[in-house]
């Protein structure tokens, strides 16, 4: 997750801050909405626009609920 640089942009919705990670709800450009789980904590704000690039052998894809 990036404020500057990445694959996939985007609108943070929604942030929530867990201690050691961080689920961040963010609204892309050409994506459906996508939820991310990032470690620490990372200094963004709801509105900002921020950039994904996913790690492919830890995206998870769902439709309907479950898991494709």
């Amino acid at each position: 997750m990036s404020t500057t640089d990445g694959e996939w942009p985007g609108t943070l919705r929604h942030v929530e801050h867990l201690g050691s990670d961080m689920i961040a709800y963010v609204d892309g450009d050409d994506t459906r909405p996508v939820t991310v789980r990032a470690p620490g904590e990372i200094s963004i704000s709801t509105g900002e626009r921020i950039f994904l690039t996913p790690r492919k052998s830890e995206e998870h894809r769902f439709r309907n609920g479950r898991r494709i």
